[in-house]
């Protein structure tokens, strides 16, 4: 199967028909039947082109002369794409006479069609278009007037926090000074009296 250039095809059918085969019969193959299986739009463009023309043909061939045919439609400019198969009988309908076709009635290729991109509409009076901030709203990490950003401390409350901090630390320094002060005394006082105690007094 091989998909024609309607552009090549619209010069002419049977010159087309004929460098195919001749591709073939280069290279050793028989050409048993060889005709226009239907023209029709493509699945994707080739070459530019969204229709293109199918020609179907039945040939023998040594496997190993596959390889220079298929080479040589890749270099004919009238043939798009190709397949090959192997067919293990020729079906009788493929013997039937081409049917007749004016190569001028072949539709014009489609035009890909271009969408226009949709025209934007102006914005109405009050309202603010995507990604402007209103008036009085603050945008996107921007603290609104007496609001702090994230992060940052009021005035006045990291400060008060470090002094009572601070005023806590000295207090509980001072306490424990005491306490020490205190048992130091109490130490010596009983050692005092422990010495001055008579030996023998029980």
């Amino acid at each position: 199967m091989c998909v024609l250039d309607n552009r090549e095809v619209r010069k002419g059918w049977e010159p087309v028909k004929q460098s195919v085969a001749a591709v073939f019969e280069k290279h050793g193959a028989k050409v048993l039947t060889s005709k226009r299986w239907d023209e029709r739009r493509l699945g994707y463009p080739m070459r530019g082109q969204l229709r293109g023309t199918f020609l179907l043909t039945y040939f023998e061939a040594d496997t190993q002369n596959l390889v220079p045919i298929r080479r040589d439609l890749q270099f004919n400019e009238a043939v798009m794409r190709f397949l090959t198969l192997q067919c293990d009988e020729v079906p009788e309908t493929a013997y039937e006479p081409e049917a007749e076709f004016d190569v001028n009635a072949i539709p014009v290729d489609d035009a890909p069609e271009v969408e226009e991109p949709a025209a934007e509409e102006p914005a109405k009076d009050g309202e603010a278009k995507d990604g402007d901030a209103k008036d009085g709203d603050a945008k996107d990490g921007e603290a609104k007037d007496g609001e702090a950003k994230d992060g940052e401390a009021k005035d006045g409350e990291a400060d008060g926090e470090k002094a009572e901090g601070d005023g806590e630390s000295a207090e509980a320094g001072a306490a424990e000074g005491e306490a020490a002060s205190e048992a130091s005394a109490e130490a010596k006082t009983a050692e005092g009296e422990a010495e001055t105690k008579p030996e023998g007094d029980n």
